[in-house]
């Protein structure tokens, strides 16, 4: 699943690939991928592709006609330059083009046209973006001190905070040295504020070198070689050398080291 780090440096690809491009022609070639009715993807015929933003997990197209696209991409979606199978094409004036689809068929991808994406379901309930000043110690410290889940849950509910997934919550857990299955309500107000500095340490990190792998094209999809702990059950802790043990829920796998995170 692309997660905050993922959606960020690819934002920054698109903006810098395309945008300020007039958009000539559009193809919806998987309309069950469109989720709103309101509005038909010709909308963005012969108009300009102002800029992309990121919220959360999402990425928003906004033209300069007023109509914007929000992507979801969910588990698998993402965007390339050239492919055959795709969910949704955009052509620009340079003989370019965008598309959009899944890097495994699953069917979860999510498109809407709106004007504001901000009453949208899926972006009105976000919490604040973990690099910013809202996400903060005392924030933080009040949500998990009204919740009974774990401390990896909370920190992967987009209404506590946005763009993190179960990727980088592994990460950031490990290297804040705090067992995710710990109750949020029991973490102190000093575990509470290791978390949130750790939070911003690994996102920036991977900001970083995602950035250095796309070497100013976009990111792989799903790039996860630079994860210390993440999908590495059975290799040992890069800070002690102990095996990192996995537990599944459903097909979804949280990472840890047994001996750091207590």
């Amino acid at each position: 699943m692309p997660e905050l780090p993922d959606l960020e440096v690819l934002k920054d690809s698109l903006n810098s690939r395309f945008g300020g491009k007039k958009i000539t022609e559009v193809n919806l070639k998987r309309p069950e991928f469109l989720k709103t009715r309101f509005f038909p993807v010709e909308v963005f015929r012969n108009t300009t592709l102002v800029e992309v933003s990121r919220r959360g997990k999402v990425l928003i197209f906004s033209a300069q006609n007023g109509f914007k696209l929000v992507f979801h991409p969910m588990l698998r979606g993402w965007v390339l330059k050239q492919a055959d199978d795709y969910i949704l094409k955009f052509e620009f004036e340079d003989g370019s083009g965008l598309f959009f689809l899944e890097m495994e068929e699953v069917g979860l991808l999510q498109l809407y046209i709106v004007k504001k994406p901000e009453n949208l379901r899926i972006l009105k309930n976000l919490g604040p973006e973990p690099l910013t000043d809202d996400f903060g110690s005392q924030y933080f410290y009040e949500k998990a001190k009204s919740s009974r889940d774990s401390v990896k849950k909370l920190l992967t509910t987009q209404k506590i905070v946005a763009g993190i997934g179960n990727a980088y919550a592994d990460e950031i857990l490990w290297e804040a040295r705090i067992n995710p299955f710990k109750k949020s309500n029991t973490l102190s107000l000093n575990e509470v504020e290791t978390l949130v500095k750790s939070t911003k340490l690994v996102l920036n990190e991977a900001i970083v070198t995602l950035k250095e792998v796309a070497a100013g094209d976009f990111p792989p999809f799903e790039y996860r070689e630079h994860l210390k702990i993440h999908r590495r059950d059975g290799l040992p802790c890069p800070r002690c050398g102990t095996p990192i043990a996995v537990k599944f829920e459903g097909d979804r796998g949280t990472y840890w080291c047994p001996a750091c995170q207590v």
